[in-house]
């Protein structure tokens, strides 16, 4: 009896477990389920009365099962506008009735998920023309294809959207999902590389200078920067044109890049107190900032000035950096040694509210000692300036007595690559074994479980993407270059390898940005152009290329030969969107120089050299007899401490003078 009794409790319980699994998908989508997710931007949107579901295969097959049309949202915990619209739109019960009833609603922090950000932004591209921002409202058939695009709305617009988009729904369904097919398809078709014949050849010098000339009449010549209303730093352009400089030199560009980085240095962009960089400047001549702060703007400009300094000698370049690392370490450090993702722009619900400064707060003679940037009738913000002790002293009262913006404390992998690879030229510039010390720690952390690499460290359900392979790999050999330790080159290898194996698309030699067993929703695409952010495929050709050289293996350069020659076409087109490819271009277009230190002295004499920033160069050194690399075979001798410079495969005799060296290599334009 009481084994019947038993049996009968286990069918329904069976029962019950099949029936819940049947209902979970219908049950869990008439609530928002951001509560259950880690992203500080998706908790904000927790108490919306929106039914939010994350971004999964769960959400995305009860819009196929339902035939619901999907509103895509993508913005991340900084952004000022998508607190705007959060609070307008989609905390109001108007809205979210429309949403809920209409639509399945997906939230996605596009700092998770840079993948189907990236795809999105360009649908939007397509759709509106022009470049598109955050907050991103994506309108989507059940299957994902956008056929809507917009960013911030006012809650009446978002409102008009909506039934706007009810209205079309229910007389012209087929119609704008013939559309949405069509965008889809021409998504695919703009991100793959042009197809070049096997008999054609890299661009040479004077083709390459003839697209530089048509980019430079788009320079701000005034002040600084690529000219346009609102202005971003754009550390790959500026890259670009150091190593070009160099390799070509010319008054006109090297004025260009000085007085840019001059300008940029001097202005709002650059927070005086606090340290760092805000991401933008809302005018023409870096005035006034957006006051969010992105860890990949600060890691890239820290690198960016680092190497300016070592170019020119600049003292003003050198306290940048300063300013950029202080931030970086007393506001964004985590106890993990890596960084978090950003600041927030707002606080006490107010953009900017905590870096202005009320007038009235002042008496007019510390009014007349402060050089400021107007934001209204009322307040002023600082421009990055010295600043008498006593000024800082009370700006710095007036700003502790205000609530600091939040941090979104998620490290990223990809932003804190280029971090670390920014702290290892922070300590060139400087020579602060400190830095050193905390560059090697944050990359080690970052490494740490390079195995089953996460986009977000710590996240078991992150899956890392593309960019965080590059940079990261390109990182490991910047430290391998600069320390000689075995284990950054063997992480360098490992990262190119897995890359290769993970994101290779059979149609092209470029890279998908979304690994290959990743079932997204979304097909795999191919992001080709740099933007903020250097492009990843361009990232990872420049590491094969250097690891060609390093290990002798010819895969590695015919890869990055292929990868250059397919996006060629668009850097000969619009060198400014494809600076990180032109820089590869660099190496064929100008002899490359491996150059090799042994000897008891090797680190010493590497870093004099990297110190330098020779362009088209690699700068290997070892202490000891090594086998790491072919480069190093039988190169070593007992008692001294010698240079080997190679070009382009022929090898000079050895020197032994630093000097020497350094004057041969400075020489050989």
């Amino acid at each position: 009896m009481l084994k019947n009794y038993s049996l009968d409790l286990i069918l329904v319980a069976v029962l019950f477990l099949i029936l819940h699994s049947c209902t979970e998908n219908e049950y869990t989508i008439h609530r928002n389920n951001l509560d259950l997710e880690r992203s500080e931007y998706l908790l904000q949107h927790a108490e919306n009365p929106v039914h939010w579901q994350a971004w999964s295969e769960q959400a995305l097959s009860v819009a196929k099962k339902q035939q619901k049309p999907i509103i895509i949202s993508i913005g991340y915990s900084s952004c000022h506008w998508c607190h705007v619209m959060e609070r307008e739109s989609f905390s109001d019960d108007e809205v979210a009735d429309l949403m809920n009833q209409h639509f399945i609603s997906i939230k996605i922090d596009r700092e998770e998920k840079p993948d189907i950000d990236f795809y999105y932004l360009t649908a939007a591209q397509l759709i509106t023309g022009s470049p598109a921002g955050w907050p991103l409202n994506i309108i989507a058939t059940p299957e994902g294809e956008a056929f809507y695009a917009g960013t911030y709305h006012s809650k009446e617009e978002w409102i008009e959207v909506l039934n706007k988009t009810i209205n079309q729904l229910e007389k012209n369904k087929d119609r704008l999902f013939d559309y949405a097919r069509m965008v889809k398809e021409g998504l695919i078709n703009q991100t793959q590389p042009i197809e070049v014949s096997d008999n054609s050849e890299l661009l040479d010098k004077a083709e390459l200078a003839l697209s530089l000339k048509t980019w430079m009449s788009e320079w701000d010549f005034d002040y600084g920067g690529i000219r346009a209303e609102e202005k971003f730093v754009n550390p790959p352009q500026l890259e670009f044109l150091l190593d070009y400089n160099e390799l070509n030199p010319s008054a006109e560009i090297e004025d260009f890049i000085v007085s840019t980085l001059k300008k940029i240095a001097q202005s709002g962009l650059i927070d005086p107190l606090n340290g760092g960089a805000f991401r933008y400047s809302t005018d023409d001549q870096w005035h006034i900032p957006h006051f969010e702060k992105m860890l990949y703007d600060n890691g890239q400009l820290l690198k960016l000035y680092s190497r300016a300094y070592l170019k020119y000698n600049e003292p003003l370049f050198l306290e940048t950096a300063s300013l950029i690392s202080k931030y970086l370490f007393e506001t964004l450090k985590l106890d993990s040694e890596l960084f978090s993702a950003s600041q927030n722009a707002e606080s006490e619900g107010k953009e900017g509210y905590y870096y202005l400064f009320s007038k009235e707060e002042f008496e007019e003679e510390v009014l007349n000692q402060i050089t400021r940037f107007e934001f209204d009738a009322e307040s002023f913000h600082l421009p990055a300036q010295p600043l008498g002790s006593s000024i800082k002293k009370t700006l710095n009262e007036r700003r502790a007595s205000k609530v600091a913006p939040e941090i979104d404390h998620k490290a990223i992998i990809s932003w804190n690559a280029l971090t670390i690879e920014g702290l290892f030229y922070y300590y060139l510039a400087s020579g602060e074994t400190a830095i050193l010390d905390q560059a090697k720690a944050s990359l080690n952390a970052a490494l740490s479980d390079s195995k089953s690499l996460r986009h977000v460290a710590g996240d078991p359900s992150s899956i890392a993407v593309l960019e965080d392979y590059a940079f990261l790999a390109k990182t490991a050999l910047t430290a391998y270059q600069i320390t000689g330790e075995k284990y950054y080159l063997e992480a360098t290898i490992e990262l190119a390898d897995k890359a290769i194996d993970r994101f290779e698309m059979s149609e092209s030699p470029l890279f998908a940005n979304s690994p290959k067993n990743l079932s997204s929703g979304i097909p795999r695409i191919i992001n080709s152009s740099d933007g903020v952010l250097p492009n990843p495929n361009a990232s990872l050709s420049s590491t094969l290329y250097y690891l060609s050289h390093i290990t002798g293996v010819e895969s590695y350069k015919k890869r990055h030969e292929a990868m250059v020659m397919a996006i060629q076409p668009w850097v000969s087109e619009s060198i400014g969107f494809f600076p990180s490819w032109a820089n590869n271009l660099l190496h064929s277009q100008h002899p490359f120089y491996e150059v090799v230190v042994m000897g008891e002295e090797a680190n010493s004499f590497a870093e004099e050299l990297l110190t330098k920033q020779f362009a088209n160069t690699l700068t290997l050194h070892s202490s000891e007899e090594s086998e790491e690399s072919p480069l190093f075979k039988n190169r070593f001798v007992a008692d001294e401490t010698l240079i080997y410079i190679c070009i382009d495969n022929t090898c000079l005799q050895p020197l032994s003078d630093i000097q020497e060296a350094r004057d041969f290599l400075t020489k050989r334009r």
